[in-house]
């Protein structure tokens, strides 16, 4: 078993965590080094005063003369200075002034290396200022100020150990805040969950209502509403299909049944007993057209039909399938007529079974005196329209809405003869949608139409241009009546 990958609330808490840690991290960061700064320039503005006054007193006439005044005015400067030293020496080296005595100041300015420094003396850390200043009349000094900071570095010392803290459970907060907002944030997401996981077969109409879903997650419930839609229409019709089956499959079983049946009560001739099985092999080609026809539609559905589209010529299929029909159309009384023409990219074996299929449906269907026409036009850019029509009956609405759907048989009471299996009409909408094309009826007037609608590529269109300008085009029309 793999490691299971981590959940969507952890990982948006994880997220949410590390954003928080990364940005308290620089904010703490920012902190301590804005107060060190503080505290150097601080430090730095304190010595740089000092230093000036300390400037002042050593140029004056009165401290060159009155030594006591200058250490007076001297010692006053660290007035209010509590944290700073102050060393001063002349060219001679010797010491001016000194306020702190257990320090070696002049140790201290002898170690420089430069006039702005940082050094730790007896355990203290300094920051120290030297300088050199021409006294009166050409007398030099070099005089050192240095202010400890061991104050300021024991306050941030104890103001990072406090900032850390508040980093820990600054983060600990988020995380805690973070993981209460996720999950009440993702229970739309849990409550479509539950609501799909008590979806089953015989709830494949259930739907999830919008109305309290998030903007963010209307796309996904439409999604899957509109999936269960189509599951559910996919399921009703697979559970008609297997109802259809059976009963269109009982009753040649049934026949076969009890014509056997029948057969075996009592001794027969062998005129008799080969009646029976002429009537039983009629069923069994019934049961044979009804299998083919079933695995044609099943490889259809799932795109196994592979086939090649040649040119097809459409004006001389109709033709051929009238010279076939011609005895049934006269014996019927109904006359058939074909105009137009057009050249379509298809199989042609597939085409003339969908023609047939339409045609035959059409001449059932006419009555004695009728007319069966089928127009072939390309008006339309890249498109042949192919309508068989026939007059007789009009069909209703719910008839027009079910009448590609399998083993739904059309009645007929025009002509005494076998309805068929009722696959023909969903077996044109395969072989039509297989070359991307439409299907279309409509029944109005007296006349019921059904439109074939076909892509025309280029090179057909040009084809067809050929037919036409070779033949008579849509002014030729072929009739056979009574």
């Amino acid at each position: 078993m793999g490691n299971r990958p981590l959940s969507l609330a952890l990982r948006l808490v994880l997220y949410f965590a590390l954003i928080t840690l990364f940005s308290m991290l620089v904010i703490a960061w920012f902190t301590e080094q804005s107060l060190k700064r503080h505290f150097e320039e601080e430090d730095l503005s304190e010595m740089s005063i000092i230093a000036q006054n300390v400037e002042q007193i050593l140029r004056s006439n009165r401290a060159r003369k009155d030594g006591s005044w200058r250490e007076r005015r001297l010692e006053d400067i660290l007035v209010g200075h509590h944290h700073a030293t102050l060393f001063v020496r002349d060219s001679q080296g010797r010491t001016v002034f000194s306020s702190h005595k257990g320090i070696d100041l002049g140790a201290m300015m002898d170690s420089r290396e430069a006039d702005w420094m940082r050094l730790e003396m007896n355990g203290h850390r300094y920051r120290v200022l030297a300088r050199n200043v021409a006294g009166y009349e050409q007398e030099t000094y070099q005089f050192l100020v240095a202010v400890s900071f061991d104050y300021h570095e024991h306050f941030l010392e104890h103001f990072s150990r406090t900032l850390w803290f508040i980093v820990i459970v600054g983060i600990a907060v988020v995380a805690l805040m973070a993981w209460l907002v996720v999950w009440r944030g993702l229970m739309p997401l849990h409550r479509i969950v539950d609501r799909i996981r008590h979806i089953s077969v015989n709830q494949l109409q259930t739907r999830i209502e919008q109305k309290n879903v998030p903007r963010e997650l209307i796309d996904l419930v439409t999604s899957f509403n509109g999936m269960t839609e189509r599951l559910d229409d996919a399921f009703q019709r697979m559970s008609n299909f297997s109802a259809d089956i059976a009963h269109e499959l009982r009753t040649p079983i049934t026949n076969l049944m009890t014509q056997t049946q029948v057969a075996m009560t009592r001794a027969r001739s062998i005129d008799e007993y080969r009646e029976v099985l002429y009537s039983n092999l009629e069923e069994f080609e019934r049961l044979t057209l009804m299998i083919n026809d079933m695995l044609f539609l099943a490889r259809s559905d799932n795109g196994l039909q592979d086939f090649d589209l040649p040119p097809v010529d459409i004006a001389t299929e109709v033709k051929s399938l009238f010279e076939f029909y011609d005895a049934l159309a006269e014996a019927y009384g109904v006359e058939m007529e074909v105009s137009g023409s057009a050249v379509i990219p298809g199989n042609a074996m597939m085409l003339r079974r969908a023609l047939s299929n339409l045609i035959s449906n059409a001449l059932r269907h006419t009555p004695k005196g009728g007319k069966v026409t089928v127009l072939i036009n390309t008006s339309e850019p890249r498109e042949c329209a192919i309508k068989i029509c026939n007059t007789g009956e009009p069909l209703t609405e719910p008839m027009l809405s079910r009448v590609f759907d399998r083993f739904y048989h059309l009645k007929s009471n025009l002509h005494d003869e076998d309805p068929g299996t009722g696959l023909g009409l969903a077996i044109v909408k395969s072989i039509v949608e297989a070359h991307r094309g439409r299907v279309d009826v409509e029944s109005a007037d007296g006349v019921t139409t059904f439109t074939l609608h076909f892509p025309v590529v280029s090179k057909c269109h040009d084809l067809y241009k050929a037919v036409r300008n070779g033949t008579s085009g849509s002014d030729d029309v072929i009739s056979t009546g009574d």
